[in-house]
């Protein structure tokens, strides 16, 4: 029976996994099964009754939504878009620059939204087609965007960072700070990988081309830039300095990031 409990489980895992169930609903299913196994239907009510809102009724946790909104104005003001742009009139025809770019890019879109999924969405939709556009293989250009994309799992403020923090009971300004230089030296990696990848494999899938009538002029870039980099700065500076809590720093950047939008004249009702 003790085999049952643990095998059990762990195959439906595997065999919802292969049919496509969802993540959430999947370990839920699987979280409520290995309850009753182990303590009965007695131990599945109270658990269901009292730890399944304890759990989660965190003040800490509230910093979830306030980063994901943030993240949702960042990519209404179009930023990402913005900085690619900076980047491709900076990086000219070098090989391999507009793809360490894109890596470098996902780290600062997780510094400035904190959510893995936003980041993802941004980067697919804007930086997926801005690389084949600019000559880069399919296959390359969707390695690049997903290796980038997983940055903002690590790099502060990330939701990740925040729920680990909470569960391991640890001040989440100190996860923060210690996740700053792993954050680094994984862009710094990622970015090695995708040079010594292009001059061994693909010497010409990195030609940058452009025609000029298409590039908006470069005064719009450095003003995204400079307004990106300040948001960053008020955030972390805020952290750091004790200014205001981590949690309060979602609600700040979601105020920040929709008064960018406001001044680069990005607010519609599409918004």
């Amino acid at each position: 029976m003790e085999n049952l409990i643990i095998f059990l489980p762990f195959l439906l895992l595997i065999y919802l996994l292969i049919v496509g169930q969802y993540i959430s609903s999947l370990f839920l299913s699987l979280g409520i099964l290995g309850i009753f196994l182990i303590g009965g239907t007695q131990q599945l009510t109270g658990f269901l009754q009292s730890d399944s809102f304890s759990q989660v009724a965190s003040y800490s946790l509230t910093t979830i939504p306030l980063y994901i909104l943030m993240a949702q104005f960042v990519l209404g003001t179009r930023i990402v878009e913005d900085l690619y742009g900076l980047a491709y009139r900076l990086s000219g025809n070098r090989k391999g620059t507009l793809g360490v770019i894109t890596i470098v890019i996902g780290g600062l879109l997780g510094a400035v939204s904190g959510s893995a999924s936003a980041t993802s969405a941004a980067m697919a939709k804007i930086t997926m087609p801005e690389l084949k556009r600019r000559g880069y293989s399919e296959n390359l250009a969707g390695a690049t965007v997903a290796v980038a994309a997983t940055l903002s799992a690590i790099i502060p403020p990330s939701v990740m960072t925040i729920i680990y923090a909470v569960a391991a009971r640890v001040p989440i300004g100190e996860m923060f700070i210690a996740s700053v230089i792993p954050g680094v030296l994984m862009i710094f990696v990622f970015s090695v990988i995708l040079l010594f990848y292009l001059k061994i494999k693909e010497p010409s899938s990195a030609k940058a081309t452009m025609s000029v009538a298409e590039t908006p002029p470069i005064s719009r870039y450095i003003i995204a830039f400079i307004m990106g980099g300040m948001m960053a700065a008020a955030i972390f500076g805020g952290i750091f300095t004790g200014l205001f809590t981590p949690t309060e720093a979602g609600a700040v950047g979601a105020f920040l990031a929709f008064i960018m939008a406001l001044l680069l004249g990005r607010v519609n009702r599409q918004f």
